[in-house]
């Protein structure tokens, strides 16, 4: 997918779930926090974990966690918001990828011989 075609494909949601936002803080609508902040932000989360695929699905929980809470949001320093819950949500990605790991299920395990040359 081109990053063009991600922002078209993202902007009917946008549309969709600004209704929720509409009157909730003057001058922050989810539609304008996702148009302004979804290509930054993605780019923020790809640095952080490395794979594409993982990062658009980092950045869409991260504006599904931003939607839930626009509504108690302050209009200060949103951009440092949006990249805070962005950040919290790459490392809980890392947390849960490093707690997978391969236990050997006996001394022949081909796995655990070769981690344990590695």
């Amino acid at each position: 997918m081109t990053r063009g075609s991600d922002r078209a494909s993202a902007a009917p949601f946008a549309r969709c779930v600004n209704s929720r936002t509409q009157g909730a803080t003057p001058g922050l609508s989810f539609d304008h926090l996702f148009t302004r902040y979804h290509g930054p932000i993605y780019g923020h989360i790809l640095g952080l974990v490395g794979d594409p695929a993982q990062a658009e699905d980092l950045t869409q929980d991260t504006f599904l966690k931003a939607y839930k809470a626009l509504p108690g949001a302050h209009e200060g320093a949103v951009g440092a918001w949006l990249y805070r819950i962005a950040t919290n949500t790459a490392r809980d990605a890392l947390r849960r990828r490093k707690r997978l790991t391969w236990l050997p299920f006996g001394p022949g395990d081909v796995r655990a011989s070769a981690r344990a040359r590695g």
